[in-house]
């Protein structure tokens, strides 16, 4: 309704799975410009389906938690010293080479300066 009425340009959701964008699409007639969700390597096989959904359909995707991911820590590790930068450098631009935008949180000025 608040689109319909030019109260808002867009609308965004989060954690949206397939099923959900559609039930609202076809609910509203509206498709969300963005779904924000957890992404990161460690469930990126599972996130497959909906973010492949989302690129296909022109709904962006931006990732919450991109540098959490603790299953992979030490493989990270190695690469990000492999390639001078740290790891949460190198989650940050492996999410960007998956094509979605990221919103990285910092709890420290040094989390910052990365």
């Amino acid at each position: 309704d608040a689109k319909a009425a030019g109260k808002v340009r867009n609308i965004g959701v989060s954690n949206y799975e397939v099923d959900m964008i559609q039930g609202l699409v076809d609910a509203t007639g509206v498709a969300p410009a963005v779904n924000q969700i957890g992404f990161n390597p460690g469930n990126a096989r599972s996130r497959r389906t909906i973010v492949k959904y989302c690129l296909e359909s022109g709904i962006a995707i931006t990732a919450y938690g991109s540098v959490r991911d603790q299953t992979t820590k030490d493989k990270v590790s190695k690469l990000a010293k492999l390639h001078n930068a740290t790891g949460a450098q190198l989650l940050l631009r492996w999410a960007l080479d998956q094509g979605v935008s990221v919103i990285p949180g910092a709890t420290s000025e040094e989390h910052i300066s990365e």
